[in-house]
């Protein structure tokens, strides 16, 4: 069940550097006033999966959120619900992500998380891909022009462990390929045994875009 945590967001929030002040607007969203940018509205919503119907009573409660944030972090952002934030102009991510939207971001709602943003840009250009789909904010859908399609976990761990890849495992259900998102640390040994034994090729992004070049 997903849960309104903006009583959370009064009191989290208080200590960041950029922050003057946090009100309450309503009983789903806060007010953010920033020492050198524009007022923010934000919510944040607590759980285990956002559906589209958990965002409606936030995006139809008079003031519309720039940015819903999910607490904890390990929550999951269904693909519907990330395709209706889309179209109504509302940012989502972690506490990670609105720390940065309130550091940077004049306008909160235009923000991306930038790894998303990055991984989504490299599928989109990849000669092979004709087309991508976010099913999960962590697992996408590949259609080839040459092969079939793949499904794609992402990782943002600085190594992937065999804990690292049963732990997507549990989440994300099947899929085909585990992609190392960080660009920095390793994929561990035994990372690469648990995978394997689980039918998951885990991948760092200079591995997998080769590798679709000749299907996986």
């Amino acid at each position: 069940m997903i849960k309104n945590e903006s009583e959370w967001l009064l009191s989290s929030l208080l200590d960041h550097r950029e922050v003057s002040s946090v009100t309450r607007v309503n009983e789903f969203l806060v007010a953010i006033d920033r020492k050198t940018m524009p007022r923010c509205i934000v919510a944040a919503i607590s759980g285990k999966r956002v559906t589209e119907t958990d965002l409606e009573p936030l995006l139809s409660s008079g003031v519309r959120p720039e940015i819903i944030v999910s607490v904890p972090k390990q929550l999951v952002w269904e693909g519907a619900a990330i395709k209706r934030l889309e179209s109504a102009g509302v940012a989502f991510g972690r506490m990670y992500d609105l720390y940065r939207a309130i550091n940077y971001d004049a306008d909160v709602s235009e923000y991306i998380n930038p790894e998303l943003f990055y991984v989504s840009r490299l599928f989109a250009q990849h000669p092979n891909v004709f087309e991508s789909e976010a099913l999960t904010d962590r697992l996408y859908v590949l259609r080839l022009f040459r092969g079939p399609e793949i499904l794609v976990a992402l990782s943002d761990d600085y190594e992937v462990t065999a804990d690292v890849v049963r732990t997507a495992s549990d989440r994300h259900g099947h899929f085909h390929v585990l992609l190392k998102n960080n660009p920095y640390g390793r994929i561990s040994r035994q990372g690469s045994e648990a995978a394997s034994k689980l039918g998951i090729k885990v991948l760092d992004q200079e591995d997998f875009f080769q590798v679709l070049h000749s299907e996986i």
